[in-house]
């Protein structure tokens, strides 16, 4: 059951519940908002994240919360699932951030 729906934003960090459930919107920085289609769906638009981008969005956000292997194996990633990702394009999305500790994560990750 998902409790929390996630999204990034360009903008201000945010928290929104309604009869629908519990809706968070967290910033990301601007040089990193990037990895998304654009998706019309009756005249509704909206971006959404390509795997790749998902992943590292993820680890990005939580990578205070993520200090080694042992917190990387609590995430539960599908191994199935990670094997079908671009590592090359996360390694490119990786390299916008600039963050050493989120390209250890990510190699860890994907070890």
């Amino acid at each position: 059951m998902v409790y929390n729906c996630t999204s990034v934003t360009a903008k201000t960090t945010r928290t929104f519940q309604n009869s629908f459930g519990l809706f968070s919107f967290r910033h990301m920085k601007k040089e990193l908002f990037f990895g998304y289609k654009k998706i019309n769906d009756n005249g509704q638009v909206y971006l959404i994240a390509e795997p790749e981008k998902a992943l590292f969005d993820y680890v990005y956000l939580n990578l205070s919360k993520i200090n080694g292997q042992e917190d990387i194996d609590e995430l539960r990633l599908n191994k199935f699932e990670l094997k079908k990702l671009n590592k090359n394009k996360i390694k490119k999305f990786s390299s916008f951030a600039n963050n050493k500790k989120l390209d250890l994560t990510l190699r860890l990750i994907f070890k």
